[in-house]
C-alpha cells in the first residue's frame, strides 16, 4: 500500500523503495508487478518493463483493496449524521473508480506486451 500511495503522489524512487520490499515478501503481487511495470517503462527500460507486465498478466487477481457490499449496509444507518451522509456514495464512487484504473492497467500491461512482441519480430 505504501508503495502505491507513493506512486500516486508521485515520487516515484520511494515507490519503487517499497514496491522492491513488497516483492521481497510476495514475488507474486500483481499490483506492485505492474505499479514495476510502470516503474520501468517511465525510465524507458523497455526490457525490464516486458519482464514485469509478463509476470503481472501471469499473476493476475482480483483487487483485495476493494470495499466489500456488505459495508455499505453498516454505513446506512450512519447516514442519520450530517457529516457520514455522503460517505456511501464518495466509497462507491471511489470503489468504481478502483476497478476502472485496474482495468486500465491491464490493458495497458498487454498492449505494452504485443507492441514489445511486435517490435522484436
Amino acid at each position: 500500500m505504501l508503495a502505491i500511495c507513493h506512486e500516486l503522489n508521485g515520487d516515484r524512487d520511494e515507490a519503487f523503495h517499497y514496491a522492491n520490499k513488497q516483492l521481497a515478501l510476495d514475488p507474486n503481487d500483481y499490483d506492485i508487478l505492474l505499479l514495476m511495470a510502470r516503474y520501468w517503462s517511465e525510465s524507458n527500460d523497455e526490457d525490464k518493463t516486458y519482464y514485469y507486465v509478463c509476470f503481472a498478466l501471469k499473476n493476475i487477481t482480483t483487487s483485495t483493496t476493494e470495499i466489500p457490499n456488505g459495508i455499505y449496509w453498516l454505513l446506512k444507518p450512519l447516514s442519520i449524521f450530517r457529516k457520514f451522509r455522503r460517505f456511501e456514495v464518495w466509497a462507491k464512487t471511489n470503489n468504481l473508480k478502483h476497478d476502472k484504473n485496474e482495468k486500465d492497467h491491464i490493458d495497458w500491461a498487454k498492449q505494452y506486451k504485443e507492441w514489445y512482441e511486435g517490435k522484436k519480430d
